[in-house]
């Protein structure tokens, strides 16, 4: 099977990399540059604010497409699922799963942003990325600061349930990238959390999930963690 993969000489002409923050972003803009010409490279904001996708266009082969995502460090569960895929049909259009279908299932359905990159990374910086003469540190930290104009306000949702597993697994069906914790104050009931601009309450009534309090919060998208557990 790992013969098959890396024998395949089919090609992808291109590669995305899912990545859940600002620094996430930097640290794979910069390996990304390290190896690839910047006119190969589109960089994208998801819908809801807390989320990119770096696009990296040309031709390679699917044990090419894992590698490069390894290496940037796409998101583990979406690389994971894409490999099922394509180890149980051969397909590789099934390889790299799109970033729309990904928001689609997490509900959201806004604009994708495109956003610059020489807006983020000068004709200085990328010279200094191509000779690897940079500082980590220093040069993590400007980016980050340039992204910040792309920061959103978004709703910060929680909402406390009953701790029953049918409703827990409603939850994992429906949803991604939500928090579910114990409510250190009643062992029947767990809190979960999720960034969202639809109303959520109206949400969990369509899907019988009883609501027994909850409340919103207004946060901006930039260093959100809302990675699930339980």
């Amino acid at each position: 099977m790992v013969e098959d993969i890396c024998n395949d000489n089919r090609k992808i002409y291109r590669i995305t990399v899912d990545l859940d923050s600002y620094k996430d972003v930097s640290k794979a803009l910069v390996k990304a540059l390290e190896i690839f010409d910047i006119k190969q490279l589109r960089l994208y904001q998801t819908p809801s604010g807390t989320g990119f996708r770096l696009e990296i266009r040309g031709e390679f082969t699917p044990i090419e497409d894992i590698y490069y995502r390894t290496l940037l460090e796409d998101d583990p569960y979406r690389l994971r699922f894409a490999l099922r895929r394509y180890l149980g049909t051969g397909e590789i259009d099934l390889l790299d799963i799109s970033f729309d279908e990904k928001e689609q299932i997490g509900g959201y359905y806004g604009r994708i942003v495109e956003i610059d990159i020489r807006d983020i990374i000068d004709d200085i910086m990328l010279e200094e990325i191509k000779k690897r003469s940079y500082t980590v540190e220093n040069i993590y930290k400007v980016i980050e600061e340039r992204l910040l104009k792309y920061v959103k306000k978004i709703t910060l949702w929680t909402i406390v349930i009953p701790a029953e597993k049918k409703y827990i697994d409603i939850i994992r069906d429906n949803f991604r990238k939500y928090r579910i914790l114990r409510d250190p104050y009643y062992e029947d009931r767990v809190i979960f959390y999720k960034v969202s601009n639809e109303n959520l309450v109206e949400k969990f009534e369509e899907l019988d999930i009883p609501v027994i309090t909850y409340k919103t919060k207004e946060i901006t998208t930039k260093n959100v963690d809302l990675s699930e557990e339980f």
